[in-house]
């Protein structure tokens, strides 16, 4: 009856500590854009420059670009988080110039679509997409890869600079048993191993 009981909690005790996982960072890429040497020429036809691709809204092949991370090791995906550094989403200080142009970014032709900032100078902005605000989420996730692309909703022919792109893929890493856990369930095992020999002794 003990060793059932010992059996129990130990599984108990297992079982709480893979409850208690809490979304990690799973892994991080950067796509950095350019000619120059070790920069990425994205997919489009979009002009390249030594560090940065300019995004164009008139491009018969729009850019695209595809961040694959199927060799993680994990059990489940909660969230893509995508940093971009950019410029010139408008073109000069004007307001009727920055009213003019609406770039947006879209996850896998997403129609969940996510505002980019207006900016003339170099500028950085961070993204959260997850299955609650993106429609393309589970489709991603289902092909182990995050399709960036961007999107622009006015009129006349606008184009911004992407020097680079960094996605983090967050969720819960694959379960393997903690190191503490299988301890427990060792020295639960050799505990019932000796109650049982105490017993057939006496």
């Amino acid at each position: 009856m003990q060793a059932k009981k010992l059996v129990a909690a130990l599984v108990l005790a297992a079982s709480c500590s893979a409850a208690s996982a809490v979304p990690v960072l799973l892994g991080q890429y950067t796509h950095a854009y350019g000619s120059a040497a070790g920069r990425l020429n994205p997919g489009g036809n979009d002009t390249l420059a030594g560090g940065y691709v300019t995004v164009s809204d008139q491009s018969s092949a729009r850019f695209n670009d595809v961040f694959d991370f199927s060799a993680l090791n994990y059990s489940s995906i909660t969230s893509f988080v995508l940093t971009l550094n950019f410029s010139q989403t408008f073109t000069d200080a004007g307001i009727f110039s920055a009213l003019a142009e609406s770039w947006s970014v879209r996850p896998g032709n997403s129609d969940s679509h996510q505002l980019m900032a207006w900016a003339n100078t170099t500028m950085g902005q961070t993204l959260t997409f997850t299955s609650a605000n993106t429609d393309t989420f589970a489709s991603m996730v289902a092909a182990e890869r995050f399709d960036l692309w961007f999107s622009e909703w006015t009129g006349g022919a606008d184009a911004f600079r992407l020097y680079d792109a960094k996605l983090a893929v967050y969720g819960e890493p694959a379960a393997v048993p903690e190191p503490a856990s299988l301890a427990l369930l060792g020295l639960g095992a050799l505990g019932i191993g000796l109650s049982r020999r105490r017993r057939n002794k006496a």
